[in-house]
């Protein structure tokens, strides 16, 4: 900390320093904008946090638009060379802040160019410098940049997507914006929001009154844009027209990094400091006259500083800033888990907490991380308590399968919760009831970083005896974990709906048998269609829109289920194919718009049957081309007291021309997740294939029927295993005793560019990577994008040392020809 906390200070000095002289801001001005700069909530709480690569790019922020501004100012290549070192600092410190520095540096080209003489030189040396640190930022960026971009079109995550995450993570407000209040200050607890603090109304009135003590000045004028459009992106999609913020999130290109609109801080503050450095200098020279008034004014100046960010020097901060508490309890954590040599993962609730022990041998993992994977969150009962997906009933079979060895829940930080009476009576019931469950071996949970100790966990790799094709939704887990006996680290699950044509490797693998759960044949034949899929969902907003259609997306998963059983007293689990759905309350139209509708094609649709549905009805240029009834009787399989829904594949009809299909719906709620449009020999070939699979296949239907067969699910072979870990992405894997064809299942998140001997793996569980494996063997288990680093990173490292050395060229000042 001490190494990143240094270098943090020092940078932010020189840089801001620099920067205000440029501008000729002397004396007590510059002491003071450098003040601000790093005396300010927003930095002191990233500190406190331990966010310290974002600090360091913090640091490095007002160094890079000095550099700037003086390459478009001179000819000389020095100072292009020196701001690309700066700017690859800062993009190796966090990605998102050289994003931040692109805004701040067009507005900056943008002012000059509309008052400068000598348009052609700025927009000579403007070339040349974006040449200069684009040719070298991204050639020392290639080690990632080739393996990310040759392995996978799109390498940005889906929550980085989703517009929707913005909404979730704008915490600060218009005034948190104005009075430079780090919304989080100075507690740090994610989520609440701290209320505007008048003392800090100050702030905001020296910055802006910069122009008024200082008139006519285009750098002012410059820093009060810079200033205001911070302030406005900051606040993210609150008021007023937040809904500017989530269209630039959703439409802009790299403006979804910016998930966590807090980021625009960094433009608040660094003009801020400009600005406060501006008036402060102002005023001191006015106050020349009056020695005795003038000292007062800095004291106060100085004080009031001081008083702002009081929180650190009075020990109430809650991270870095402060003493850590149960120090004793997490060293003697770190001691029983490392003595641990067997492979496991630590289970952290809520998060991981800053003193708690990771390992190589045992990394963590938190409850807010896992809620983010299915097979967990549809653990999730209601909306409100949303770690109750541990109290689910098969919960330890998956805490099995991931490889869960230990549970730590601390006792709440007392620095960050004002904890009453029902807080702690909800942490000591919610531990002794985790205690409880039948897969969590009894301990003493007395202790202030209690840690209890899962009744059995898998490896990194083991191999399953059985492996089934799941035909339907994955509340599979609830109904298989009833049956007596039944392991699911011994019984791989393969789900084909969990994305398109996921059942395609039932073509080429094999499986002990196929499981359908609510789901019917045509169910696995359009599964396993390969193309010709329009997700209508995917031109649709969140919230209705003028045809009263609107969507949510399928990872979105608890609050999709708190919809439907809140407002209709449903339930649903069924997967999307990654489509989404699309929603349809009360009678609506909808047009479908696809170049995949071809005249004489087959029309398939996935829709949701259900008790509250009616008809929906498909038209092409007037005509009926098909219905599919979506009513279904109520049933008695229900989720405590909610009505199951099922989502099914219908066939529909064939379509008259390549004129978009428009839907009429009939029902209170109807939902379509998939139209498939399709040509009658892919149909074919489908129902052909499901056929051939059905009749070599052991076939298990739980369509409300009661499973107690446990014979099938019981080890059919013991295996055994070893490994060797040649580097985090590449391992070595010996397997014995395979009688049968089986999987061999790599227990880190499902990714498909996971490869063994080049085949890429099964996602299995929904969660994790699995190979098909049929003998025994040694078998090579890798991150195919690695191979392509090694040859990346010799270009790297030849830019970067291409770089430093024409610095070392260039310290004496040179011309360009």
């Amino acid at each position: 900390m001490l190494f990143g906390f240094l270098p943090t200070i020092l940078f932010s000095i020189w840089g801001i320093s620099k920067l205000l002289e440029s501008y000729r801001v002397e004396g007590w001005g510059r002491l003071f904008g450098t003040l601000l700069y790093l005396s300010n909530t927003y930095i002191l709480l990233l500190i406190d946090g331990g966010q310290i690569t974002l600090a360091l790019a913090y640091s490095l922020f007002p160094g890079a638009v000095y550099y700037f501004n003086n390459s478009l100012s001179s000819q000389s290549l020095r100072p292009k060379l020196i701001l690309t070192l700066v700017l690859l600092g800062i993009s190796v410190f966090d990605l998102r802040i050289f994003l931040l520095l692109a805004i701040v540096f067009i507005l900056k080209a943008v002012f000059d160019f509309l008052v400068s003489d000598s348009k052609l030189h700025l927009l000579k040396n403007l070339v040349i410098t974006a040449s200069v640190a684009s040719l070298f930022v991204i050639s020392a960026h290639l080690y990632w940049l080739v393996p990310a971009l040759v392995a996978r079109g799109n390498i940005l995550p889906e929550a980085l997507r989703n517009a929707g995450g913005a909404e979730l993570f704008s915490f600060a407000n218009l005034g948190h914006s104005i009075f430079l209040i780090s919304p989080h200050w100075y507690k740090n607890i994610f989520g609440q929001a701290t209320p505007i603090l008048p003392e800090f109304a100050l702030i905001p009135l020296l910055v802006f009154l910069a122009p008024i003590v200082k008139r006519k000045d285009r750098q002012i004028a410059f820093w009060l844009t810079v200033a205001l459009l911070g302030i406005f992106l900051a606040k993210g999609v609150n008021p007023p027209l937040g809904e500017i913020y989530t269209f630039l999130f959703s439409k802009v290109p790299g403006f979804s990094f910016f998930r966590d609109p807090t980021k625009f801080f960094f433009l608040i503050v660094l003009a801020y400091s400009v600005l406060f450095g501006f008036t402060i200098e102002a005023l001191s020279k006015r106050l020349v006259k009056y020695p005795k008034l003038r000292v007062l004014f800095l004291l106060l100046m100085a004080g009031y500083l001081l008083f702002l960010i009081r929180p650190v020097w009075l020990d109430k901060m809650t991270g870095t800033f402060s003493k850590p508490i149960y120090l004793k309890e997490y060293l003697k954590l770190a001691n029983e888990i490392s003595s641990d040599k067997a492979f496991s993962r630590t289970f952290w609730i809520p998060t991981v907490a800053p003193l708690g022990f990771v390992s190589e041998n045992h990394p963590a993992l938190d409850a807010y991380q896992l809620l983010s994977k299915r097979p967990f969150a549809i653990g999730v009962s209601g909306s409100y308590e949303l770690f109750n997906y541990l109290r689910a009933d098969y919960m330890g079979q998956l805490f099995d399968v991931s490889g869960i060895g230990y549970i730590v829940y601390p006792y709440p930080d007392v620095r960050r919760t004002d904890l009453k009476p029902d807080n702690v009576d909800y942490y000591h019931w919610f531990l002794n009831t985790l205690a409880k469950q039948p897969w969590v071996i009894p301990a003493d949970v007395d202790s202030s970083v209690p840690v209890l100790t899962t009744s059995g966990h898998q490896d990194k790799f083991f191999v399953p005896s059985n492996t089934w094709l799941v035909v339907g939704s994955d509340d599979v887990y609830s109904t298989l974990n009833k049956i007596g006996g039944f392991k699911l680290s011994e019984n791989a699950l393969v789900f084909s709906e969990s994305q398109v044509a996921g059942a395609r490797i039932a073509e080429k693998e094999n499986f002990t048998g196929i499981i359908f759960n609510r789901k019917e044949s045509t169910d696995l034949a359009a599964n396993l269609l390969e193309n010709g899929f329009i997700f209508p969902a995917r031109n649709l907003k969140d919230s209705p829109d003028d045809t009263g259609w609107w969507k949510r997306d399928g990872s979105d998963v608890v609050n999709w289920r708190n919809f439907l059983q809140e407002k209709y007293g449903l339930d649903n689990l069924d997967f999307d194919y990654g489509g989404g759905w699309a929603v349809a309350e009360g009678p609506k139209e909808l047009k479908v718009e696809s170049n995949l509708i071809t005249k004489n094609n087959i029309v398939l649709a996935r829709v949701m049957k259900s008790s509250l549905g009616g008809k929906i009805d498909f038209y092409q240029r007037g005509s009926l081309i098909g219905s599919v009834n979506t009513s279904q009787n109520r049933q008695n399989s229900k989720t405590k007291e909610y009505e199951k829904a099922d989502f099914l594949w219908v066939e529909i009809g064939r379509l008259i021309s390549e004129s978009p299909i428009d839907i009429k719906t009939q029902g209170k709620l109807e939902v379509i997740n998939t139209i498939a449009v399709i040509t009658e020999k892919q149909w074919r070939r489908a129902l052909d294939n499901t056929d051939s699979l059905l009749s070599k296949n052991e076939v298990i239907s739980l369509n409300n029927k009661a499973v107690s067969l446990p014979e099938i699910f019981n080890p059919s072979q013991e295996p055994s295993l070893s490994y060797k870990r040649i580097n985090p992405t590449d391992y070595e894997v010996r397997v014995t005793g395979i009688k049968k064809p089986t999987l061999l299942v790599y227990s880190t998140s499902y990714d498909p560019l996971w490869r063994m001997e080049g085949e890429e793996s099964i996602s299995i569980y929904s969660l994790l990577n699995g190979f098909p494996i049929e003998k025994d063997g040694v078998y090579k288990v890798a991150f195919s994008p690695q191979k392509y680093v090694n040859r990346a990173l010799i270009v790297s490292l030849l830019a970067v040392s291409l770089l430093l050395v024409s610095l070392f060229l260039t310290r004496t000042k040179k011309k360009l020809l």
